[in-house]
């Protein structure tokens, strides 16, 4: 792994890499809100009543507003 050559200029800005660890953290928690509503409709009856937003589509139109809502 190539490290910088922090001797050649002292004076070099740092890296920041904040805003691509925070869209890659935004992305997982999305996934993981898409997977628990899509399990929980699956499983709870009263989840999956609570989810149907549109009735051709069944829960999975609540599923995928709910997670792009969170």
């Amino acid at each position: 792994m190539n490290m910088p050559n922090r001797a050649a200029s002292p004076n070099a800005p740092a890296l920041t890499n904040g805003s691509g660890a925070a869209a890659i953290l935004a992305a997982g928690i999305g996934c993981f809100a898409l997977a628990v509503l899509a399990c929980a409709g699956d499983k709870l009856a009263a989840v999956k009543n609570s989810l149907i937003f549109y009735k051709p589509t069944g829960p999975l139109s609540g599923v995928t507003t709910g997670a792009i809502l969170i």
